[in-house]
């Protein structure tokens, strides 16, 4: 998307007068694909497509930007748009742990939670270390790995617990909810498998979402959330902080 506004910046600027230094040609567009970017998904058009971000919006375009780097700030986020919450963090076991903690509260002030958190398989006499998803929904346990026998050190993902793990918080969501957990943003995701669609679910009935990324996955997680996305701390006060601010908001 930034290198398609690159080219067709640099061709309208081959016949404007003057000489414009090719950093601040970059650094310029980088600017207004944000601010474009953010304008639309605050005004519900969604994410930004090449076509969409060449089209002016008003008087400004890249081109205008470029010789003028003045943009108007872009719109406050309206309350119809989905709102993500990642927590960023290498711990697993702490960002799960998290999760279940902020589902709990959230569950106790009676709102309907839907979504998925890892949680440890029961011991079957392996040294795998496999794992299980809690179905926050109705309370059911769905392995997601699959034991390669005995003395095996390593698990593998078993791909149909992922997908019944998918399925079953994407029909949690479309049966409706409040708040989505689901346990993190990982390669799977990010190559558009795993919760990958229970996360389009969510964004969909524009339900507030809380996940977690490892900090290697967060050039993938910009590219998949953009700008629906706040970076959160490992910290129940830093969850609970953008609960509540994203509850105001939504009540403004």
């Amino acid at each position: 998307m930034v290198l398609y506004s690159i080219g067709w910046a640099w061709r309208r600027v081959c016949i404007a007068p003057g000489e414009i230094e090719g950093a601040r040609i970059a650094a310029a567009i980088r600017s207004f694909v944000r601010w474009k970017s953010a304008f639309c998904v605050a005004t519900g058009a969604g994410r930004v497509g090449a076509s969409r971000l060449a089209a002016p919006i008003g008087d400004v375009d890249v081109m205008s930007f470029v010789l003028n780097p003045q943009l108007p700030p872009a719109p406050k986020p309206c309350s119809r748009v989905a709102r993500i919450g990642a927590i960023v963090s290498d711990s697993g076991a702490e960002k799960q742990a998290l999760l279940m903690q902020f589902a709990a509260r959230r569950r106790d002030e009676g709102l309907r939670i839907a979504g998925i958190i890892e949680i440890a398989a029961p011991d079957h006499g392996s040294d795998c270390g496999a794992l299980d998803v809690l179905d926050l929904a109705t309370g059911a346990r769905i392995s997601i790995s699959q034991d390669l026998g005995p003395g095996s050190t390593a698990c593998n993902l078993d791909p149909g617990g992922v997908a019944m793990a998918c399925a079953a918080a994407q029909r949690a969501i479309e049966a409706g909810a409040d708040v989505v957990v689901l346990s993190k943003f990982g390669k799977l995701e990010a190559g558009h498998g795993g919760l990958c669609d229970a996360f389009a679910a969510a964004m969909a009935a524009e339900t507030p979402v809380l996940t977690t990324l490892k900090p290697l996955m967060r050039e993938d997680w910009a590219h998949f959330a953009e700008t629906l996305s706040d970076e959160l701390p490992p910290s129940l006060d830093a969850l609970e902080t953008w609960w509540r601010r994203l509850a105001q908001r939504n009540a403004a």
